[in-house]
């Protein structure tokens, strides 16, 4: 009788770890996830401004194209500055489109990590109810 009393507490006290780990692996997914949010939240609006910018610069490219036609016999070096700008907004756009491109891919891990977490509580639940 003794014996049995000893491997239940055991047994138990087993339980009581692993609902215990569950619960600290638990938090550091929610934090995580939480940073993750956090940091792809940031990245969006990053994103949204670069792409704003983009846009205006864009804009004033097609100004400064329009007026370079104009006055054709005297820009040659204004159309090699005009080029130059172009090639570097491209860049530019290149980036946003990988930074847009990583923003999606934290969305999806974080989408993973909330799934996870999830998974998580619900068998930490099933453990506290069985």
């Amino acid at each position: 009788m003794r014996s049995l009393a000893q491997r239940t507490q055991s047994s138990t006290d087993e339980i009581q770890a692993m609902i215990e780990a569950l619960r600290e692996g638990t938090s550091e997914v929610v934090r995580a996830m939480e940073q993750g949010q956090s940091q792809s939240q940031s990245s969006v609006t990053e994103v949204d401004a670069a792409a704003a910018a983009l846009v205006s610069i864009l804009d004033t490219i097609g100004a400064i194209t329009q007026l370079s036609a104009q006055i054709a016999s005297a820009s040659d070096q204004q159309s090699l500055a005009a080029e130059e700008i172009n090639h570097k907004l491209h860049a530019i756009h290149e980036l946003a489109l990988q930074s847009s491109d990583q923003l999606r891919d934290t969305l999806r891990f974080a989408a993973q990590v909330t799934a996870q977490a999830q998974r998580q509580q619900s068998l930490v639940g099933h453990l506290l109810t069985a």
